[in-house]
Order: C-alpha cells, then sequence, then structure tokens
C-alpha cells in the first residue's frame, strides 16, 4: 500500500525545504558534519518525513476514543500525526484530543 499522495508532496516540501539549508556543496560522511545543526535538521527531518509517509501507507479509519467528563464519546475521524516524539493520533474534530499509536 503506498502512502497518499497529498502526504507524498507535503513531506517532499518540507525535505527539499531542509536540504536547501544545507551550506555545503558535497555530502560528507563524517561525523562533524553530520553534527553540524543544519545537517541534523535535515536529517531529523527526513526521518519525521519518512514516518509520516510510512504511517499514511498504513493508516485505516480510525475514530477518536475521547470521553467527556459525562462519558460521552467524540467519536470524530483521527488523523495520524507525526512530531519528534513519534506518531500519534489526533482528533480531527479538536486537536487536543490526542492518544498514541
Amino acid at each position: 500500500m503506498l502512502p497518499e499522495l497529498p502526504d507524498v508532496i507535503k513531506q517532499g516540501q518540507f525535505v527539499f525545504d531542509a536540504a536547501k539549508q544545507i551550506d555545503t556543496d558535497a555530502w560528507e560522511d563524517d561525523s562533524d558534519f553530520l553534527r553540524r545543526p543544519d545537517v541534523r535538521h535535515f536529517l531529523r527531518v527526513l526521518m519525521t518525513a519518512y514516518q509520516e509517509l510510512k504511517e499514511s501507507a498504513a493508516h485505516t479509519d480510525v475514530w477518536c476514543e475521547f470521553k467527556d467528563a459525562a462519558g460521552n464519546l467524540c467519536g470524530g475521524a483521527v488523523d495520524i500525526a507525526v512530531d519528534a516524539h513519534g506518531a500519534y493520533y489526533r482528533c480531527q474534530l479538536d486537536p487536543t484530543h490526542r492518544r498514541a499509536k
């Protein structure tokens, strides 16, 4: 199963923008180069994009399970969001409704 095209385009733009920020003419395979802030930022964007596309390809319909104080279930559709801490489900109706994937 492949990721959704809008997700591929969005992540491609993030990676492209991060790559343009690297101030070099050639990639270097040494630890000093890889520790540079611009290169570390690029690698973080690249890894997050990979995770986002992986999740997009595996996504099926999932519903928000948040319950309010009265026990009412939200039931909104959720998206998969990815940040530096990993992937999680985020409600489309109320983005404060989150849960680990």
